[in-house]
Protein backbone atom coordinates (compact mmCIF):
# COMPACT_ATOMS: atom_id res chain seq x y z
CA UNK A 1 0.00 0.00 0.00
CA UNK A 2 1.53 3.17 -1.08
CA UNK A 3 1.82 6.17 1.30
CA UNK A 4 -0.38 9.38 1.29
CA UNK A 5 2.21 11.45 0.02
CA UNK A 6 2.99 9.42 -2.68
CA UNK A 7 -0.72 9.56 -3.96
CA UNK A 8 -0.83 12.91 -3.44
CA UNK A 9 1.77 13.50 -5.87
CA UNK A 10 0.75 11.17 -8.30
CA UNK A 11 -2.92 12.08 -8.58
CA UNK A 12 -2.77 13.41 -12.42
CA UNK A 13 -5.89 16.10 -11.95
CA UNK A 14 -3.42 17.66 -9.35
CA UNK A 15 0.04 17.32 -11.69
CA UNK A 16 -2.46 18.69 -14.47
CA UNK A 17 -3.60 21.48 -12.54
CA UNK A 18 -0.26 22.38 -10.85
CA UNK A 19 0.76 22.82 -14.43
CA UNK A 20 -2.07 24.93 -15.63
CA UNK A 21 -1.06 27.20 -12.42
CA UNK A 22 2.72 27.18 -13.40
CA UNK A 23 1.80 27.97 -16.57
CA UNK A 24 -0.47 30.99 -15.64
CA UNK A 25 2.07 32.10 -13.47
CA UNK A 26 4.71 32.22 -16.80
CA UNK A 27 2.22 34.07 -18.82
CA UNK A 28 1.70 37.04 -16.40
CA UNK A 29 5.24 37.27 -15.73
CA UNK A 30 6.05 37.12 -19.39
CA UNK A 31 3.26 39.91 -19.99
CA UNK A 32 4.54 42.02 -17.16
CA UNK A 33 7.99 42.30 -19.21
CA UNK A 34 5.69 43.70 -21.98
CA UNK A 35 4.36 46.72 -20.23
CA UNK A 36 6.53 49.38 -18.47
CA UNK A 37 4.58 49.40 -15.65
CA UNK A 38 2.83 53.31 -15.51
CA UNK A 39 1.67 53.22 -12.00
CA UNK A 40 5.11 51.72 -10.47
CA UNK A 41 7.14 54.12 -12.74
CA UNK A 42 5.62 56.84 -10.56
CA UNK A 43 5.92 55.01 -7.12
CA UNK A 44 9.74 54.40 -8.24
CA UNK A 45 10.80 57.80 -9.52
CA UNK A 46 9.41 59.68 -6.20
CA UNK A 47 10.86 56.72 -4.04
CA UNK A 48 14.41 57.46 -5.96
CA UNK A 49 14.13 60.72 -5.79
CA UNK A 50 13.78 60.70 -1.99
CA UNK A 51 16.87 58.32 -1.46
CA UNK A 52 19.00 60.57 -3.71
CA UNK A 53 18.03 63.42 -1.49
CA UNK A 54 16.97 65.98 -4.91
CA UNK A 55 14.96 68.13 -2.71
CA UNK A 56 11.39 67.33 -4.41
CA UNK A 57 8.08 68.49 -1.95
CA UNK A 58 6.36 65.47 -4.16
CA UNK A 59 3.37 66.22 -3.08
CA UNK A 60 3.24 69.98 -4.63
CA UNK A 61 2.02 70.50 -8.26
CA UNK A 62 5.17 72.21 -9.71
CA UNK A 63 7.60 70.07 -7.89
CA UNK A 64 5.99 67.38 -9.22
CA UNK A 65 6.35 68.79 -12.78
CA UNK A 66 10.11 69.34 -12.42
CA UNK A 67 10.71 65.62 -11.03
CA UNK A 68 8.53 64.41 -13.88
CA UNK A 69 10.93 66.52 -16.37
CA UNK A 70 14.13 65.83 -14.67
CA UNK A 71 13.20 61.87 -14.74
CA UNK A 72 12.07 62.41 -18.49
CA UNK A 73 15.51 63.65 -19.33
CA UNK A 74 17.00 60.88 -17.91
CA UNK A 75 14.87 58.32 -19.44
CA UNK A 76 15.74 59.83 -23.09
CA UNK A 77 19.47 59.53 -22.33
CA UNK A 78 18.72 55.73 -22.32
CA UNK A 79 17.51 55.49 -25.20
CA UNK A 80 14.21 54.21 -26.79
CA UNK A 81 14.44 51.05 -25.61
CA UNK A 82 14.65 51.87 -22.28
CA UNK A 83 11.46 50.50 -20.41
CA UNK A 84 11.69 54.34 -19.66
CA UNK A 85 11.36 55.64 -22.22
CA UNK A 86 7.81 54.85 -22.49
CA UNK A 87 6.95 57.31 -19.97
CA UNK A 88 9.43 59.91 -21.18
CA UNK A 89 6.22 62.38 -22.52
CA UNK A 90 3.82 61.19 -19.65
CA UNK A 91 1.18 63.41 -19.95
CA UNK A 92 -0.12 62.97 -15.76
CA UNK A 93 2.64 62.59 -13.29
CA UNK A 94 0.28 62.73 -10.02
CA UNK A 95 1.95 61.64 -6.64
CA UNK A 96 -0.62 60.49 -4.89
CA UNK A 97 0.28 57.38 -2.63
CA UNK A 98 1.03 57.46 1.06
CA UNK A 99 4.59 58.19 2.52
CA UNK A 100 4.14 54.33 3.59
CA UNK A 101 3.96 52.89 -0.04
CA UNK A 102 6.85 55.07 -1.41
CA UNK A 103 8.99 54.07 1.50
CA UNK A 104 7.88 50.28 0.62
CA UNK A 105 9.01 50.37 -2.35
CA UNK A 106 12.24 52.42 -1.75
CA UNK A 107 12.61 49.27 0.09
CA UNK A 108 12.62 46.54 -2.85
CA UNK A 109 14.31 49.14 -5.62
CA UNK A 110 17.33 49.81 -6.84
CA UNK A 111 18.55 52.80 -8.71
CA UNK A 112 17.71 50.58 -12.03
CA UNK A 113 14.34 50.65 -13.02
CA UNK A 114 14.02 47.67 -15.23
CA UNK A 115 15.43 45.25 -12.33
CA UNK A 116 13.04 47.18 -9.99
CA UNK A 117 10.25 46.84 -11.71
CA UNK A 118 10.87 43.49 -12.15
CA UNK A 119 11.62 42.69 -8.42
CA UNK A 120 8.16 44.17 -7.99
CA UNK A 121 6.58 42.54 -10.65
CA UNK A 122 7.78 39.36 -9.10
CA UNK A 123 6.66 39.98 -5.85
CA UNK A 124 3.31 40.62 -7.20
CA UNK A 125 2.69 37.56 -8.44
CA UNK A 126 4.05 36.01 -5.32
CA UNK A 127 1.59 38.10 -3.55
CA UNK A 128 -1.60 37.22 -5.38
CA UNK A 129 -0.92 33.51 -5.36
CA UNK A 130 -0.47 33.62 -1.37
CA UNK A 131 -3.48 35.41 -1.17
CA UNK A 132 -5.59 32.69 -3.06
CA UNK A 133 -4.24 29.93 -1.23
CA UNK A 134 -4.99 31.51 1.99
CA UNK A 135 -7.91 32.77 0.80
CA UNK A 136 -9.21 29.36 -0.17
CA UNK A 137 -7.92 27.75 2.77
CA UNK A 138 -10.10 30.07 5.15
CA UNK A 139 -12.74 28.82 3.10
CA UNK A 140 -11.88 25.05 3.39
CA UNK A 141 -11.66 24.19 -0.43
CA UNK A 142 -9.62 21.45 -0.94
CA UNK A 143 -6.13 21.28 -2.67
CA UNK A 144 -7.95 20.52 -6.08
CA UNK A 145 -10.26 23.67 -6.00
CA UNK A 146 -7.76 25.37 -4.58
CA UNK A 147 -5.25 24.98 -7.87
CA UNK A 148 -8.25 25.34 -10.09
CA UNK A 149 -9.58 28.77 -8.41
CA UNK A 150 -5.98 30.25 -8.42
CA UNK A 151 -5.67 29.16 -12.52
CA UNK A 152 -8.57 30.35 -13.47
CA UNK A 153 -8.07 33.72 -11.67
CA UNK A 154 -4.66 34.05 -13.50
CA UNK A 155 -6.13 33.51 -16.59
CA UNK A 156 -9.34 35.28 -16.44
CA UNK A 157 -9.92 37.71 -13.80
CA UNK A 158 -9.72 41.15 -15.32
CA UNK A 159 -8.61 43.26 -12.00
CA UNK A 160 -5.46 41.42 -11.61
CA UNK A 161 -4.88 41.56 -15.45
CA UNK A 162 -4.99 45.23 -15.04
CA UNK A 163 -2.30 45.04 -11.83
CA UNK A 164 -0.19 43.05 -14.33
CA UNK A 165 -0.10 45.95 -16.72
CA UNK A 166 0.40 49.12 -14.62
CA UNK A 167 2.37 47.49 -11.85
CA UNK A 168 0.05 48.93 -8.82
CA UNK A 169 0.11 47.69 -5.35
CA UNK A 170 -3.32 45.68 -5.35
CA UNK A 171 -1.94 42.26 -5.38
CA UNK A 172 0.08 42.98 -2.37
CA UNK A 173 -3.26 44.96 -0.89
CA UNK A 174 -4.98 41.28 -1.54
CA UNK A 175 -2.25 39.53 0.29
CA UNK A 176 -2.36 41.95 3.52
CA UNK A 177 -5.49 41.35 3.57
CA UNK A 178 -5.57 37.68 3.47
CA UNK A 179 -3.15 37.74 6.25
CA UNK A 180 -5.39 39.88 8.33
CA UNK A 181 -8.54 37.50 7.84
CA UNK A 182 -6.10 34.22 8.76
CA UNK A 183 -5.20 35.47 11.93
CA UNK A 184 -8.75 36.21 12.72
CA UNK A 185 -9.79 33.30 12.25
CA UNK A 186 -7.37 31.93 14.82
CA UNK A 187 -8.59 31.75 18.53
CA UNK A 188 -8.63 35.16 20.00
CA UNK A 189 -5.48 35.36 21.40
CA UNK A 190 -3.97 38.38 22.22
CA UNK A 191 -1.05 38.08 20.03
CA UNK A 192 -3.46 37.42 17.10
CA UNK A 193 -5.35 40.35 17.41
CA UNK A 194 -2.91 42.52 18.01
CA UNK A 195 -1.56 41.00 14.57
CA UNK A 196 -4.27 41.33 12.54
CA UNK A 197 -4.70 45.02 13.79
CA UNK A 198 -0.99 45.74 13.36
CA UNK A 199 -1.36 44.66 9.64
CA UNK A 200 -4.59 46.35 9.09
CA UNK A 201 -3.35 49.44 10.10
CA UNK A 202 -0.16 49.09 7.76
CA UNK A 203 -2.78 48.19 5.19
CA UNK A 204 -4.21 51.46 5.32
CA UNK A 205 -1.07 53.09 5.56
CA UNK A 206 -0.18 51.50 2.64
CA UNK A 207 -3.20 52.87 0.61
CA UNK A 208 -5.76 54.75 1.69
CA UNK A 209 -8.14 53.38 0.58
CA UNK A 210 -8.09 50.13 2.04
CA UNK A 211 -8.92 51.99 5.55
CA UNK A 212 -12.52 51.01 5.28
CA UNK A 213 -11.88 47.61 5.89
CA UNK A 214 -10.95 48.18 9.38
CA UNK A 215 -14.68 49.46 9.47
CA UNK A 216 -16.17 46.27 7.85
CA UNK A 217 -14.06 44.18 10.29
CA UNK A 218 -15.43 45.79 12.73
CA UNK A 219 -19.17 45.47 11.95
CA UNK A 220 -18.41 41.98 11.02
Amino acid sequence: MQPDSYQRFNDPTRLILFFFVVLGLSGSWQAQQRYPGVDYYVAWTVADATRKQLGYRVYEFEDQRRLAGEYESTALMEGKTSPRAAFAKIPLFRVTGSPFLYSLVNLVSTNNYKVSLQIWNALSLLAFTVAIVLFCNLLGLSRTANLTLLGLLLFWMSAFQSDVRVGNVNCLQLCWLALVLCFLSRDHKTVYLFLAGFLLATLAMLKLNSAPVALLVLAA
